[in-house]
């Protein structure tokens, strides 16, 4: 299939600052098929002699030939990509060229290849029937087409050719781009997410083999977080083919990086912008948080369509700065639950690292409980949160010694009946999870819990997690109405508690994992 040349292509939105050779592209010759069907050897003869001997500019002729219908179609079998087609009528019968152009339509459903009719007996195929009944692009009697008619025939018909080819091109190419750039949105990390758009990247371009992604050096641990770091570092965070070998590594250490291109890399841009030559596509942006980021491409291929890799960046670059934002995001708010389960857990002086325990534990029997991967770690954060509650609770009832009465009970009840609205500053998903753990961690599996008495699996599967780790904690470690109680007790007491205060298949996970639960509490013990 013909491609356009890539001077053709649009690159006006490359930085007007930049020197030429931000500019340049290799000029290429593009041939295109021209199939000559006549039954009469003559024809093809002069035809040939014909279109030799005349000037199409930027584009050559490749002349296909074929004497009759059955050779035509053969042909036409073998080549998907011939762009005009000059067609005798009358061969073996007086319809021959006619039974070519419906398997042209009809058979091989080719509407690009442009068919001029040329015949020497008119009657046969008279003009406006064939027009009117047949989709054929031009019609010719053998007379009418002089070598200046030939001229302008072909050439208008390429040019025809041209842009439907162009605008399918086009079409599958941005099926590409919207298909590249949603499969993008899969990726959680920063990692995976750059990894993904250097895939996507070799797909555009065809025949690129090798690619790299030099980003921002944001944390001293390199894990992909994107967060402002002061340095001036640029690090190979993403990598493809002989590449793979530096991911890690600041650029400066890559040898095998032509000398211009570091030079450009190391140079400080307000703008972003791209450059193409004969050997690599190197393209800047500058991110929301002034993150410098370069998309490097290797390949042996002119005649990618700039256009869609222009659309392509565009959507990845957009994206690229969703995700930062929404790590930032996720990160403010991480600190901002950590902050608040350190602020109950040091008003509450019987329940050091408690909460930390807590989540662990519950984290644990989510992986057991097969929940989705985001799920686990929303619950893990938001169980930080389960005894917010007690912010509301005074110091003497959260800190006394010794036993409650019935009515500071009924206090410390209500820490669980807390409002909605306190979780307004989380995500929609996270802050369901750190509503229902938070008012309904005590609730019991028969129906005989508090604040809202729910029964079986109406209990949010968050919170029923929460329930068995919390009370697991709480029964190991010391608290100021009762001694601490052996591992051992404590798991026995879950056996016993099992279909009646805890999920019974909750129960049986923590069961059968309970050195799991055990080497998370010696690990975070009050001690430490």
């Amino acid at each position: 299939m013909a491609y356009l040349r890539a001077e053709d292509l649009d690159i006006s939105f490359l930085d007007d600052n930049l020197s030429e050779p931000f500019k340049e592209n290799k000029k290429i010759m593009v041939y295109y098929k021209v199939l000559v069907v006549d039954d009469e050897k003559d024809v093809h003869t002069i035809t040939d002699m014909a279109l030799e001997g005349l000037d199409f500019g930027n584009f050559g002729l490749e002349l296909l030939h074929a004497y009759s219908e059955q050779e035509a179609k053969q042909i036409l079998l073998q080549h998907d990509d011939i762009a005009v087609i000059l067609l005798d009528v009358v061969m073996e019968t007086e319809r021959s060229g006619i039974e070519v152009v419906s398997f042209i339509r009809d058979e091989l459903k080719n509407y690009d290849i442009q068919i001029i009719l040329r015949t020497g007996q008119p009657g046969a195929a008279p003009e406006e029937e064939v027009i009117r009944n047949y989709e054929i692009n031009d019609y010719k009697t053998k007379t009418e087409l002089t070598v200046e008619k030939l001229y302008t025939t072909i050439f208008s018909a390429i040019r025809n050719y041209r842009n439907l080819i162009a605008i399918k091109n086009q079409k599958i190419g941005l099926e590409m781009v919207l298909n590249a750039s949603k499969d993008l949105f899969k990726y959680r990390s920063l990692q995976d997410f750059l990894k993904g758009i250097l895939v996507q990247f070799n797909n555009l371009i065809t025949n690129t083999t090798h690619s790299m992604l030099i980003n921002e050096a944001y944390s001293k641990e390199k894990k992909g977080f994107v967060i402002a770091d002061k340095g001036n570092r640029l690090i190979v965070f993403a990598a493809t083919g002989e590449y793979e070998k530096f991911i890690g590594n600041e650029v400066n250490m890559i040898s095998d990086i032509d000398s211009e291109v570091l030079e450009l890399i190391n140079n400080h841009y307000d703008e972003d912008f791209v450059k193409v030559t004969e050997e690599y596509l190197l393209a800047f942006h500058k991110g929301i948080m002034n993150n410098r980021n370069y998309f490097y491409i290797h390949h042996n291929n002119t005649e990618f369509d700039l256009d869609l890799v222009k659309v392509f960046l565009s959507n990845v670059l957009t994206a690229l700065d969703n995700l930062v934002a929404n790590k930032i995001h996720i990160m403010n708010q991480k600190n901002l639950i950590f902050a608040l389960g350190e602020i109950v857990e040091k008003r509450d002086l019987n329940t050091s690292k408690h909460t930390k325990r807590v989540s662990k534990i519950a984290a644990e029997i989510a992986k057991w409980a097969k929940l989705p991967n985001e799920m686990i770690k929303s619950i893990e954060l938001s169980t930080s949160l389960h005894d917010i509650g007690k912010i509301a609770v005074s110091d003497s009832i959260l800190n006394k010694e010794g036993k409650l009465t019935p009515e500071e009970f009924e206090i410390i009840k209500k820490h669980t009946e807390i409002n909605l609205e306190l979780f307004s500053v989380l995500d929609q998903d996270l802050r369901a999870i750190a509503y229902n753990i938070s008012r309904h961690h005590h609730e019991k599996w028969n129906g005989e819990g508090y604040p809202d008495r729910l029964k079986g699996e109406e209990i949010p599967i968050e919170a029923r997690i929460v329930a068995i780790a919390d009370v697991l904690d709480a029964l190991t470690h010391k608290r100021p109405y009762k001694k601490a109680w052996s591992f051992k007790d404590a798991i026995d007491y879950l056996k016993q508690q099992k279909g009646i205060q805890f999920d019974p298949v909750l129960i049986d996970y923590v069961i059968k994992n309970k050195d799991k639960i055990r080497e998370i509490l010696s690990r975070y013990n009050e001690g430490d």
